[in-house]
């Protein structure tokens, strides 16, 4: 699974999906991140994550929620300040149905 996070400053959580600078890329592997990749948005969000399963930011507008779901790509509002705390909350929180799963991919 890969979970990228919105940022502008390769740490904290952007407070704007779509003003963000970059995007962190976690590769999860059994629930635990194995790895983190940086990846500029230079030609917008949808090339920067087509290979991701889920995109968290402190907001998702609901336009952007649905490219990225066309794209089968989830979209979720964070609360927290640090990226890697953000997919830490995710991969912990109870599993509700219709949720991405942290073993898929």
């Amino acid at each position: 699974m890969k979970i990228a996070v919105a940022s502008d400053d390769g740490e904290r959580v952007s407070p704007r999906l779509m003003g963000s600078l970059l995007f962190l890329v976690h590769h999860v592997q059994r629930g635990r991140v194995v790895s983190v990749e940086a990846r500029a948005r230079h030609h917008g969000i949808m090339a920067a994550v087509r290979d991701c399963d889920l995109v968290l930011a402190r907001d998702c507008p609901e336009p952007i929620r649905e490219l990225l779901a066309v794209g089968g790509i989830g979209c979720r509002a964070s609360r927290r300040e640090r990226a890697d705390e953000a997919v830490r909350e995710y991969l912990h929180a109870p599993r509700t149905p219709g949720r991405l799963r942290a073993t898929a991919r």
